[in-house]
C-alpha cells in the first residue's frame, strides 16, 4: 500500500473514532430517541414494553458506538505504524539506492583506468619496429 493508502486509514480512523465516541457518550440520548419514534410508527404498547425498547435502543447505540470507537483506534494506530515502517523502508530504499549508484560509479572508474593503462601498453607496442620485439632476442 502506499503513503496515501495509510492516510486515509488513518483519516477513517479519525471518522469512526469520532462516530464511536459521540454514540457512546450519548447513547441515551440516541436511545430515547428511536424508541419515540418507535412509539409513534407503531402505536402504544404499554409502559414496560416501552421500557424494553428504549434498554433495546440505548444498548445497541452503546455497542455500536463501542464497536466503532475501538475499531476507528485500532485504524488509527496500525495505519500510523505501517506508516512510519514505510517511511523507514523508503529511507533504507534510498540509501541501498545510493549504494549502488556509488559502486557503479567506483567501478566505472576502475574499468576506465584499466583500459587507460592497457591503451597506453598498446601505444608503447606500436613504437617498436616490425619485427623487432622489446625484448632482447625475441622477433614480433
Amino acid at each position: 500500500m502506499s503513503k496515501d493508502n495509510f492516510t486515509l486509514v488513518i483519516i477513517l480512523g479519525i471518522l469512526s473514532t469520532m462516530a464511536g465516541f459521540i454514540m457512546f457518550f450519548f447513547n441515551v440520548y440516541f436511545g430515547t430517541a428511536s424508541a419515540e419514534a418507535w412509539l409513534i410508527n407503531n402505536g402504544s404498547g404499554g409502559p414496560e414494553y416501552y421500557n424494553v425498547i428504549v434498554k433495546g435502543y440505548i444498548n445497541t447505540y452503546l455497542v455500536g458506538g463501542s464497536i466503532l470507537f475501538v475499531m476507528g483506534v485500532l485504524a488509527i494506530v496500525l495505519g500510523y505504524h505501517q506508516l512510519q515502517l514505510k517511511k523507514g523502508s523508503d529511507s533504507q530504499l534510498d540509501e541501498s539506492i545510493q549504494d549502488r549508484e556509488e559502486e557503479q560509479c567506483r567501478n566505472k572508474r576502475k574499468n576506465h583506468e584499466r583500459n587507460y593503462l592497457r591503451h597506453h601498453k598498446q601505444r608503447e607496442n606500436c613504437f617498436c619496429p616490425k619485427g623487432v620485439s622489446k625484448y632482447k632476442g625475441v622477433a614480433d
